[in-house]
């Protein structure tokens, strides 16, 4: 009982606060298009720097010229930059179903060499000289003869998994090079 008090409070609250700001801007925005249709300059500067203040606006100012929309801003057009960034983030951008499908997730590579690192994990070297190094902390066993041929596979939230052919399991690895 207690916990959905508490619940409810919550909810509560998040919604009163997620509603201000809108009933907010709706009532800013009457009193923008009130002071906007004000003809005389003066007056409408005067309006504008009473609603900046925060005071209570006149009732109907003497020299209201009607209920008049602000004028609508025409929308910018993006531009292309040149400079390399138009890739930058488009991971982030929604593709259709047929562009996922389509996106490869494995990779036929050659390994062209193994060593070990200072702390025992094995780094691959391929022959198009990308260097991947082992994420896991386990023993895995090393290809019986160089060079052969591997797959590396995408995996969740951009994980990476390297199964060398002729090697029963893959193992997690991180691009170094």
């Amino acid at each position: 009982m207690r916990s959905t008090v508490v619940y409810l409070h919550i909810l509560l609250a998040s919604v009163t606060l997620t509603l201000s700001p809108a009933i907010y801007a709706n009532d800013l925005e009457g009193k923008i298009a009130l002071c906007a249709g004000i003809s005389d300059p003066s007056e409408r500067l005067a309006c504008f720097d009473g609603l900046a203040a925060g005071k209570a606006l006149p009732a109907a100012p003497a020299s209201v010229a009607g209920p008049t929309k602000p004028a609508e801003q025409p929308t910018p057009t993006p531009t292309v930059a040149d400079d390399g960034t138009e890739a930058l983030g488009e991971k982030y951008l929604e593709r259709s179903k047929r562009e996922k499908k389509e996106k490869k997730t494995n990779y036929d590579v050659v390994v062209a060499k193994v060593d070990k690192d200072t702390r025992g994990r094995l780094r691959y070297y391929l022959e198009s000289g990308q260097i991947w190094r082992q994420t896991e902390v386990r023993n895995v066993s090393r290809p019986r003869s160089l060079p052969t041929p591997a797959t590396i596979s995408v995996g969740f939230l951009g994980s990476h998994a390297i199964r060398i052919q002729g090697v029963k399991s893959s193992v997690k690895v991180k691009r170094v090079k």
